[in-house]
């Protein structure tokens, strides 16, 4: 098994100013550290090389999960959020996440958009 790189997931983190990149939840533990997550745009896998910066965004633990249950895509051409539930407060919101690597947006954009279409 492949470990996990998570020098790399911490560096996300610090591009997006340790703040959800959605909502801005940016609390810390009782000894002073992040709680946001690092989240992987390509979802992750034993190759390590989408275990990279540029795959991962910074997110809360709802938001997180949401991703991780494709509730919601990033527009790989705009940074625009699209939820599922088109009624959801951050539906339309653009996000600031510049340095990531546009492929793994598109292709996470594709794998959740193929999934939406098969249960709508």
């Amino acid at each position: 098994m492949t470990s996990r790189n998570t020098v790399e997931s911490q560096r996300a983190v610090q591009k997006c100013h340790e703040k959800c990149v959605i909502c801005g939840w940016n609390n810390k533990n009782l000894k002073g550290k992040s709680l946001v997550e690092g989240c992987h745009i390509y979802e992750y896998s034993q190759e390590k090389r989408f275990d990279e910066y540029r795959n991962i965004i910074a997110l809360c633990p709802n938001h997180h999960t949401e991703m991780d249950n494709d509730c919601f895509y990033i527009d790989s051409k705009d940074y625009t959020l699209h939820f599922f539930d088109s009624h959801n407060e951050f539906n339309g919101l653009t996000v600031n996440i510049e340095y990531v690597d546009r492929k793994y947006l598109a292709h996470r954009q594709y794998l959740t958009l193929k999934k939406w279409s098969e249960i709508q």
